[in-house]
């Protein structure tokens, strides 16, 4: 029994081997999913892929379908690379083919490649955004793979090769301390250029603002619960870097009221206004101060010295006021109240002014009859949608009255042309005018008054 059972698995191997002999002569896949594509004609696809994106780890999850349609990788590509790893884990791909795959920088572990397809991406990265920390924005997936290359480490389950694999590029394992450490030489470069951190924060940029006032939080807490081993994330040795750079660790404390007015008087004589950005400690002062008028908290004389530096006691009807003259020198200037929507820095002037105007409309329930009034004396219209018609049909009888005819050229007049041929289709594709809601009739029996 013993001879016949080697018998028949010697004959087996025998006849696989000529089995797989015979695939590599052909140039055919043993997969039954691709016998009838040659091997060859796969793997040259396989090494186009390498040329274009400098590896053979081709996406082959489910989950990837949407990254393989949008880098252009055939389905039938991702299907074959998959099939030779299950072939390989079964050991039923031929010695040659399996030399040609390796020698290519093929990997058999799916995870392994996957590792490196994102590992490679990361390199990519920074030499696209000259950093290795990866916004979400910019590309989800490899965000997440940062993040867990980060968690795996703390859990200290990352291999040893691919920790030097990161460490060779300068990958971050730590985020807390490239922060900490980044934002320093910036308030440090602010400091050796502006003079000490305890002066106002108007010249200092928004994320250095938050930075520091998250310190000066941390050191807070750390004071209340009795100034005892200070936290790891603000250390006694950056506690003292930052008393170098000369940091208010408490700069509401320590000065007289009429040593923060002085520095407002100071600071209205060189800006020509008392409008302190509320983010530093004057700012903060100033506040205090509107909040304790409103209560009645502040003496005469106090309230005296503020209004002699021309103080703003409430900056919401300041802010609308401005708004307001902005819209009137809007309108004298361009002859209409289309005011473009503006996708700049969200604390520009521009920003603020456009979103101004689109509120007015849409909390008109909330104005109150001065101001509704204030808009109406200008002609401000509350329907945008019925203004800008009406803008349009001016145009449209301003260029019939001067040249005679409705032939708008698109290239000069790219709104107008689209405006009247929506209109034209609309009419169009309607069987009869009597169709229109009542405003779209009254619209074309107007278009039509034109002639």
């Amino acid at each position: 029994m013993l001879r016949k059972v080697l018998i028949t698995t010697i004959g087996q191997h025998q006849r696989q081997q000529k089995w797989q002999r015979l695939i590599v002569s052909t140039n055919f896949s043993s997969s039954s999913e691709f016998k009838h594509i040659p091997w060859n004609e796969m793997f040259e696809e396989l090494l186009s892929y390498r040329s274009k994106f400098g590896d053979c780890h081709v996406p082959t999850n489910k989950l990837d379908k949407k990254e393989r349609h949008e880098l252009g990788i055939s389905e039938q590509l991702s299907d074959w690379v998959t099939a030779q790893r299950k072939e390989g884990r079964k050991g039923e791909v031929h010695r040659e083919r399996k030399v040609q795959l390796e020698g290519a920088g093929f990997f058999f572990d799916s995870n392994l490649a996957r590792w490196h397809r994102r590992y490679n991406q990361l390199r990519e990265y920074e030499k696209d955004h000259g950093q290795l920390k990866v916004k979400y924005s910019h590309n989800p997936k490899l965000w997440r793979w940062t993040a867990k290359q980060r968690t795996d480490y703390k859990m200290d389950i990352l291999e040893i090769d691919e920790i030097e694999l990161l460490e060779e590029i300068g990958f971050v394992f730590d985020e807390t301390e490239q922060d900490w450490d980044k934002y320093y030489k910036e308030a440090k470069k602010h400091y050796e250029v502006h003079g000490p951190l305890k002066e106002c924060y108007e010249l200092m940029n928004q994320s250095l603002k938050n930075w520091l006032n998250l310190q000066k939080n941390v050191h807070r807490v750390w004071k209340e619960r009795g100034g005892v081993d200070p936290p790891s994330s603000l250390s006694q040795g950056r506690i003292d870097l930052l008393t170098k750079l000369q940091i208010n660790w408490d700069p509401l404390v320590f000065k007289s009221w009429d040593e923060q007015w002085a520095e407002l008087s100071a600071f209205q004589a060189t800006n020509g206004h008392s409008r302190v950005d509320h983010d530093c400690s004057l700012g903060k002062w100033l506040q205090q101060q509107r909040e304790k008028f409103k209560k009645g908290g502040l003496s005469d004389d106090q309230k005296g010295k503020l209004e002699s530096l021309d103080i703003v006691w409430n900056m919401n009807d300041w802010r609308w006021e401005k708004n307001y003259k902005q819209l009137i020198e809007f309108h004298e200037k361009n002859g209409h109240f289309q005011i473009p929507t503006y996708v700049g820095e969200k604390d520009s002037d521009e920003y603020e002014f456009s979103r101004w105007a689109g509120r007015q409309r849409t909390q008109k329930h909330l104005l109150s009859t001065e101001r509704i009034e204030k808009l109406d004396s200008i002609g401000f219209p509350w329907k945008l949608h019925e203004y800008s018609w009406e803008q349009n049909y001016l145009k449209l009888k301003q260029f019939r009255d001067e040249c005679g005819n409705f032939n708008i050229p698109q290239d000069t007049h790219p709104v107008l042309y689209s405006w009247l041929y929506k209109h034209i289709q609309t009419y169009n594709t309607t069987q009869s005018p009597d169709e229109f809601p009542k405003h779209l009739r009254e619209r074309f029996e107007k278009l039509e008054g034109l002639g």
